[in-house]
């Protein structure tokens, strides 16, 4: 047999290599399977399975319902017919938002009497509420003496303040921002009450839609069809304009509206009491007219 220079057979040789190679293929397939060996990044296909399926009533974002008073172009204020919930309503009648009134202690008429401020829902704040959740409320701005209102977010946030200029048959508006920089103005034409961007744009109107018999100031609807936005201004402050026009209305005359005490004047003193239901007559018919007009 055939031997090379260390001793060793050729035979021998090649066996030692057979095993050699065949040691070396066992320890690779060892590795490949073992416990700490590293796993391979799945593939696309792998990650879509492996993924958590969500749906669109488990994702948060979407699960809250959206508000359509935030969306539409139209749609009214107050209440539509004798003893109807004072709420927002599209065109066809279908609630968008309850409108809850809450009395706040902090301010009074007293204090506003005596600041000569207007006493009107002073201590009143007209809170807008859709589906269970607050989207903003109104409340009277007494940085000013007319009747001035302010729009804030639920947490108590400026989001726009319709500031009075007064008039004797209309009531002209400026329209500020949160910063309480002029956007718009309200001007009222032909009944419609005018919301113009401070560029000059129109953005909409408001107009008195529903006015109940016997001239009740609480018995209404306002309407407000916006054609633009404006610039700079939270569209819940925009929203809130028909509202804001309820509450600066001119109001019908609640100092003895019923006449009772012209009644007894004339009873009693008839020449005074005479006076003071003329002068009454005439204040209902300037109240009535004002309403007509606005």
């Amino acid at each position: 047999m055939e031997r090379d220079r260390g001793g060793v057979s050729a035979d021998n040789l090649i066996r030692a290599r057979r095993a050699l190679r065949d040691a070396a293929k066992r320890l690779a397939a060892e590795a490949d399977t073992a416990p700490w060996a590293p796993v391979a990044p799945p593939d696309d296909d792998d990650v879509a399975e492996l993924a958590p399926q969500t749906t669109a009533a488990e994702d948060p974002a979407t699960d809250a319902t959206p508000c359509r008073l935030l969306e539409v172009d139209e749609f009214f204020v107050g209440r539509p017919a004798l003893g109807a919930d004072f709420a927002y309503r599209d065109a066809s009648g279908e609630v968008l938002a309850d409108v809850r009134v809450l009395h706040t202690p902090e301010h009074t008429k007293l204090d506003a009497l005596l600041a000569g401020e207007s006493r009107r829902h002073v201590d009143e704040r007209w809170v807008v509420v859709h589906d269970g959740e607050p989207l903003f409320f109104v409340e009277q701005y007494r940085a000013t003496g007319g009747p001035s209102y302010g729009v804030f977010s639920p947490d108590g946030d400026s989001l726009g303040t319709y500031v009075s200029e007064g008039g004797v048959l209309h009531h002209n508006v400026v329209v500020r921002e949160a910063s309480s920089a002029p956007v718009a103005t309200i001007r009222v034409r032909h009944h419609r009450h005018v919301i113009t961007h401070a560029n000059g744009a129109e953005i909409g109107y408001c107009w008195r839609a529903f006015v109940a018999i016997g001239n009740d100031d609480d018995d209404e609807a306002w309407g407000l069809r916006l054609e633009g936005d404006a610039d700079l201004l939270d569209r819940r402050a925009l929203v809130a304009a028909p509202l804001v026009c309820h509450l600066m209305a001119f109001p019908k005359r609640h100092f003895d509206s019923g006449g009772e005490i012209g009644i007894l004047l004339v009873e009693t003193v008839p020449p005074v009491g005479l006076a003071v239901v003329v002068i009454e007559r005439t204040l209902d018919g300037l109240y009535w007219l004002r309403r007509r007009l606005d």
